[in-house]
């Protein structure tokens, strides 16, 4: 199910919807696709543990620091990076040939500028 609200909505409506999803017993999991404008911890934090498929709530990033992950959602990334580790047995992965020629390593994407520097 897609839930389109409209572009301009409010924190309110959001939240609103959310607490929809939450009583829904048809509805297994939430997942929120909003422009960072609109995304608060307000809002992330209303989705139910249980139904929070991203793992963006405190409670279940509080879990996932804890180690307590059969008890929510990690984030996927989160998710895929533990996995590996699991696959590893305490060794690192070792990436394909020609992945890694020795420089350090530099995360892909964009930077995003903010008053206090850059993230």
């Amino acid at each position: 199910m897609q839930i389109c609200l409209p572009r301009h909505c409010t924190e309110e409506e959001v939240i609103e919807e959310v607490l929809r999803l939450n009583e829904d017993q048809n509805v297994h999991g939430v997942f929120l696709c909003l422009p960072p404008s609109i995304l608060s911890r307000r809002i992330l934090n209303t989705i139910k543990p249980e139904k929070d498929v991203d793992g963006v709530s405190d409670l279940n990033v509080g879990r996932l620091v804890s180690g307590a992950l059969s008890e929510g959602f990690p984030s996927p990334v989160a998710g895929a990076v533990l996995e590996l580790l699991r696959a590893s047995e305490g060794d690192p992965p070792v990436p394909p040939a020609g992945c890694w020629n020795g420089s350090a390593d530099q995360p892909m994407g964009r930077r995003q500028s903010t008053e206090a520097g850059t993230l």
